[in-house]
């Protein structure tokens, strides 16, 4: 029967958090002072247990023991326990200054803004709109355009709308021949006509035809040079100018086009007062025959009563361009009183200040002045006259600007235009522009790829720099260091001359720089003399290099974009003249601006437009010296100023 081998179990417990236990075996424990040795045999099985907390004791007292006797500087010339002391604060004082080097450029290159400047070469429509979309990058957006110059035809069409008088029954030429049927339908009857009488208006007509015509050339004519005017612009307006630009462009049109026009009407108006030019309707003069062998013809200046519901006044056309009565239904030439009186419907000294000051109220169908009129005259030649079925004008127009009792001269004002229907194109300008790139300014902060990459490659340039100039500041610091303490201990100091002093330290660091070798190694198998050969060398290219980037930097012009925000006045006149109107672009806020914010015109007229040779009184009293004269003098004898005042529309 075999013998029962006897198992033996140890557990041991050191102290400091090593526990040691076997199983199995004999084991041998040999006291070594305080501690214990356990000496197992081989069939003893030892299991060593060490805890987290021990674990991260013996690794911190590794990484600290390497850090103490971390020496980066080893030289195989110095290799005393002094120099070993030095190299390894040179090496603390190395990485110490590295690591605040590399936080700080990983700090600023994080945190610093960046002005980019992003091109878009042959931008689409799409793309262009996505970009002025973004409030950051429109201000600074260019886009060149390929065609410099585009006609505003391409992208602007404009249709105007006129009052429906101009294409009424009443400017054409069926009406105003219908007054020649009247007018021989009345003498047929030897009715006559009253000079006042509604038969004799017929110029007025003719008058408006004309001016709805010269209106509708005046503005297809000025369309035609209008489409063919180029816009010249290098670069692409953003939506937002293109509008703004378009209806100012717009605007001025309208305006210059209307000015244009008025200027005719203004000419026509001057011209017959000046000259006092005699009306066919003998409006404005009154002329009588007297004699019997020979005839003798007088003029006289017309006057006119014009009675209203408060009140009536009496004018002459020699003195007042104004003065005017109503037109009426007269049922005979010798009748003062008319049958029926028109409102709003006027004669006066010239065809053309009677149509100016008349309305067209008469004339609309919510009126019953037509049917009175048609009826008149068809009693009156018994039957043989009527005016035809003519369609009246609709008072119930949408849209219109005017009212029913508004003058035609508020209608010539704005050439009998109710509305402008005005349409704009931006893809049709892009279209016509073809920008071949655009680009933009963004102002950002460099993310972790672009940081990380400007430091790999100032990190190599760095770390040289820091290795040659720690060491000569350490043994610089150490010198002074030594030098104050020898002089500390001396009781009296040496005396050397300044040029001496220039001259040790010269010495000092010529041996340094004989001695300088940041390629030591002390296991690599090259000799110290070509270690410090390939240290002058690499000096002298850096030195090279140095001197040609710093040259080159100080050479070459460089771009930089700086923005100040709401600048004042005073701000813009400094940056101006420091780096030139060129260099100084400010976008305004406001797309469009008045002339009238900053410029002020005035202009000096002769004195005589400010005498009293022009004002009323003086043309007053010239009628009045007119009046006295004997007019057979005064015809054959004398020549007479005879003034009238002029209204301008």
């Amino acid at each position: 029967m075999p013998a029962m081998e006897t198992v033996t179990q140890i557990h041991l417990s050191t102290g400091d958090g090593i526990n040691w236990s076997t199983t199995g075996g004999p084991v041998t424990f040999i006291q070594y002072g305080t501690g214990a040795l356990c000496q197992c045999s081989s069939s003893a099985s030892l299991t060593i247990r060490v805890s987290w907390k021990q674990r991260a004791r013996a690794m911190a007292k590794t990484v600290r023991d390497s850090l103490v006797d971390l020496n980066l500087f080893k030289s195989s010339l110095r290799q005393q326990p002094s120099d070993i002391k030095q190299q390894r604060w040179t090496s603390r004082i190395y990485i110490t200054l590295l690591t605040l080097a590399l936080i700080i450029l990983t700090l600023h290159g994080l945190l610093s803004f960046e002005t980019k400047l992003i091109q878009v070469s042959n931008p689409s429509f799409s793309i262009v709109q996505q970009l002025q979309s973004h409030a950051n990058i429109i201000s600074s957006l260019q886009c060149s355009c390929t065609q410099l110059t585009i006609p505003y035809g391409q992208f602007i069409q404009l249709q105007p709308f006129y009052h429906q008088v101009c294409s009424s029954d009443f400017v054409t030429d069926d009406w105003i021949t219908a007054f020649d049927d009247l007018d021989t339908a009345l003498y047929t009857i030897n009715l006559g006509i009253n000079l006042l009488d509604f038969a004799l208006s017929q110029p007025l007509f003719v008058l408006l035809q004309a001016l709805c015509v010269y209106s509708n050339e005046t503005i297809a004519d000025a369309l035609q040079t209008f489409q063919r005017t180029p816009l010249v612009s290098a670069q692409l307006l953003t939506v937002s100018d293109f509008k703004n630009q378009m209806s100012s462009v717009i605007h001025e049109f309208e305006l210059e086009t209307t000015s244009t026009f008025l200027h005719f009407i203004q000419l026509l108006r001057n011209i017959t007062y000046v000259n006092q030019i005699m009306s066919g309707l003998e409006s404005n003069f009154n002329s009588t025959v007297s004699g019997v062998s020979s005839y003798q013809v007088s003029f006289f200046m017309t006057t006119y009563t014009t009675t209203d519901s408060n009140s009536s006044y009496t004018c002459s056309c020699a003195n007042d361009a104004t003065c005017k009565t109503q037109w009426g239904l007269y049922s005979r030439s010798t009748a003062v009183i008319p049958s029926y009186s028109l409102p709003g419907f006027y004669c006066a000294c010239q065809v053309v200040d009677s149509l100016l000051q008349s309305t067209l109220e008469c004339f609309y169908d919510n009126q019953d002045y037509m049917r009175i009129i048609t009826d008149f005259y068809n009693v009156s030649t018994s039957g043989n006259f009527t005016f035809g079925n003519f369609t009246l004008l609709n008072s119930s127009f949408i849209g219109s600007r005017y009212t029913i009792n508004s003058t035609v001269e508020s209608l010539v004002s704005q050439m009998f235009i109710e509305s402008w229907s005005n349409s704009t194109n931006y893809s049709s300008y892009f279209a016509q522009c073809q920008p071949a790139s655009c680009s933009y300014t963004i102002s950002q902060r460099n993310n972790l790829v672009e940081t990380i990459t400007r430091i790999v490659g100032l990190i190599g340039g760095l770390s040289v720099s820091l290795r040659i100039l720690v060491p000569f500041l350490v043994i610089a610091y150490i010198a002074i260091i030594r030098r104050l303490w020898s002089q500390h201990q001396e009781a009296v100091p040496e005396l050397t001359s300044l040029g001496a002093r220039f001259v040790t330290v010269g010495i000092r660091i010529r041996d340094w720089l004989k001695k300088v070798n940041v390629f030591d190694d002390t296991n690599r198998a090259v000799s110290i003399e070509q270690q410090c050969l390939a240290t002058r060398v690499y000096i002298l290219l850096l030195i090279i290099s140095l001197v040609i980037l710093v040259i080159y930097t100080s050479l070459t012009y460089y771009l930089s974009t700086f923005t100040i925000t709401n600048p004042s006045f005073e701000q813009y006149q400094q940056l101006q003249q420091r780096y030139g109107s060129d260099a100084v672009s400010c976008p305004c806020s406001r797309s469009s601006i008045t002339y009238s914010a900053f410029i002020k015109l005035e202009c000096d007229f002769h004195p005589v437009c400010t005498s009293h040779f022009i004002s009323d009184s003086y043309l007053q009293e010239l009628f009045e010296l007119y009046n006295d004269l004997d007019t057979a003098y005064a015809s054959s004898n004398a020549y007479t100023l005879q003034g009238s005042k002029a209204h301008g529309l």
